[in-house]
């Protein structure tokens, strides 16, 4: 059984229940692919990053990724930056805050 996450976004867990199991009557594999509350994606056999990458382009879906979490879990959403956030990265060590906390990060490194 895997699992795939799609981060909330309901519209496109329909979309890949719908896909997975047209790929079955296809002949593609048996997933028996439902719907779990928030947007959780349940299948009775493994799924691969490459069916999911397939699903994206044939569907159309852009700015989407597959990250596996798990052996059996897989999470399907946009990558955004910390920027994104009103957070910066300490360009030393990677830490990440505010822009008042990395100013007082920065100095323990001496900039």
């Amino acid at each position: 059984m895997t699992t795939i996450d799609c981060a909330y976004d309901e519209e496109m867990a329909d979309k890949l229940v719908e896909y997975l199991n047209s790929e079955e009557e296809e002949g593609e594999g048996e997933y028996s692919a439902t719907k779990e509350k928030d947007a959780h994606v349940l299948t009775r056999n493994k799924i691969t990053k490459k069916t999911l990458d397939k699903f994206l382009a044939e569907s159309g879906i852009e700015g989407y990724n597959v990250m596996l979490s798990e052996p059996d879990m897989f999470i399907l959403a946009k990558k955004t930056s910390v920027e994104d956030f009103g957070l910066a990265q300490c360009e030393i060590c990677g830490f990440v805050a505010f822009d008042e906390e990395l100013f007082a990060h920065r100095r323990a490194h001496g900039l």
